[in-house]
């Protein structure tokens, strides 16, 4: 045996590129090769013949059905290492009791797969049925054409439920989803160290303006999995950072109660009913009844200027209700969507089936998003009031989904990039499989978008 590699633990995919690269060319009769992809080892035995036929970078996947939606979105995150690392991370300690493989196991290996194979293509349904098995809270038909954006929101359903079982992800979600504007000052900056914590999960905020007090209520948080976008309109080709740029405008809403100016609505009442009785009082004297609303309205309006100085909400609603008297003001307030905390892998969903109102009928919004290999993302894109420290989080392209056809039916298929190469792309079609230009890549319509994080910076 001229060349013997054995990796153990995790090394880094460039000392696992070279090492494949070195192992797929050396002219052994036989040898001993263990594939190292996201620090898993994959024993593979290869005679001269079969490693020749070694697929490196990217391997094809069976549909004997109508598993398009489902082939395209494992070529996808087959790209997105830090997911497979993850992956990795929770089966090794699920996998530790008596149940067995676990779903994030059998996802994982059928991702080190699609990437390094001695087969020409591989067979999906394994992993189907084991993840029909585990569906939590509700059924997708496998048998007919589904929408890619609904099984992933159902695998990240699965994957999270094996994560939270571990403990720490679910603490680390409470503990951010509980947390005030104030508390997320440094819960936002900081990033869990946690081998457990997918990657693709980040956090929204979402603030709320009055259109005339200009007050803000305290901000909400929420994780997410992936963020939807609508293509701005009136555009031909926006680039990916103008339709993030449009999900993060305010949006007018009108209707909506403002606690802040029914406060000082209220305070101007009170003072307002202050003068009356005081006058009233000054012409005719003291009395029990007189003096008690005095001093029930010169209490509420100290109750008042405490709720406004300190912004509590808490006391404006306990003054400014139903039993008040008070009626609500209501106004049009501007919501805007804002990034909290910037995944470790990023998943963008592209809205293209809109409704036309005129006809009553669905359509597919063709037009063309121009994509370039890198994004930068900023994190907490606050307004003034809650200024929480910025961060730049700088994402690599990995790997696209396009769906071909109109709006009820059609194919979907995915550009990946090659492991092995940084500069090549593959676009993946089922079982076929091609290497294409990154002009090509730059030309399709994409309808899921899979980035990495490569750096971060203030």
């Amino acid at each position: 045996v001229r060349l013997l590699l054995l990796f153990k633990g995790k090394q880094s995919s460039a000392a696992r590129v070279v090492a494949l690269q070195m192992a797929s060319s050396a002219p052994l009769k036989w040898g001993s090769l263990v594939v190292a992809l996201a620090g898993v080892a994959i024993p593979v035995m290869l005679s001269s013949k079969r490693r020749q036929h070694l697929k490196m970078g990217a391997v094809g996947l069976q549909n004997n059905g109508n598993l398009c939606f489902f082939n395209s979105l494992m070529q996808s995150l087959a790209g997105v290492q830090a997911f497979s690392s993850f992956l990795e991370g929770v089966s090794r300690e699920l996998e530790q009791n008596p149940a067995g493989a676990s779903f994030s196991g059998e996802l994982h290996r059928l991702l080190g797969r699609l990437q390094v194979s001695v087969q020409d293509t591989l067979e999906p349904w394994p992993l189907i049925r084991r993840m029909q098995r585990d569906m939590a809270t509700r059924q997708l038909d496998f048998a007919n054409q589904q929408d890619v954006e609904e099984l992933w929101n159902l695998l990240m359903e699965i994957i999270d439920k094996e994560a939270t079982a571990l403990g720490t992800d679910e603490e680390h979600r409470m503990s951010l989803a509980s947390a005030g504007a104030e508390d997320a000052k440094s819960n936002a900056s900081s990033r869990a160290e946690d081998a457990h914590q997918n990657p693709f999960m980040g956090f929204l905020g979402d603030s709320l303006r009055c259109s005339k007090c200009e007050k803000c209520r305290p901000m909400r948080l929420s994780r997410f999995f992936h963020i939807s976008l609508d293509i701005p309109p009136n555009e031909a080709a926006p680039s990916v950072e103008d339709c993030i740029s449009s999900w993060l405008h305010y949006e007018p809403v009108d209707d909506v109660e403002c606690l802040s100016c029914s406060a000082r609505e209220m305070m101007q009442s009170l003072s307002e009913e202050e003068s009356l009785l005081r006058r009233i009082i000054d012409e005719n004297g003291h009395s029990p009844g007189l003096d008690s609303n005095l001093g029930h309205v010169l209490q509420s309006k100290d109750t008042l200027d405490r709720a406004l100085a300190t912004n509590d909400s808490r006391l404006v609603e306990e003054l400014v209700g139903a039993d008040s008297g008070f009626r609500l003001c209501r106004r049009t307030k501007y919501k805007q969507m804002l990034l909290v905390r910037s995944p470790d892998a990023l998943c963008l969903h592209v809205n293209r089936r809109k409704f036309n109102a005129s006809t009553g009928a669905f359509y597919k919004d063709q037009r063309r998003v121009e994509l370039t290999p890198s994004l930068a993302l900023q994190d907490v894109r606050f307004d003034p009031n809650v200024a929480l420290p910025k961060l730049t989080a700088v994402y690599k392209l990995m790997s696209i989904i396009v769906h071909h056809g109109g709006p009820n039916s059609g194919h979907f298929t995915t550009f990946r990039k090659d492991f092995t190469d940084d500069s090549k792309w593959h676009h993946l079609s089922d079982e076929t499989v091609r290497v294409v230009p990154f002009s090509e890549v730059a030309e399709c319509r994409p309808y899921m978008l899979f980035y990495q994080k490569t750096a971060e910076q203030s």
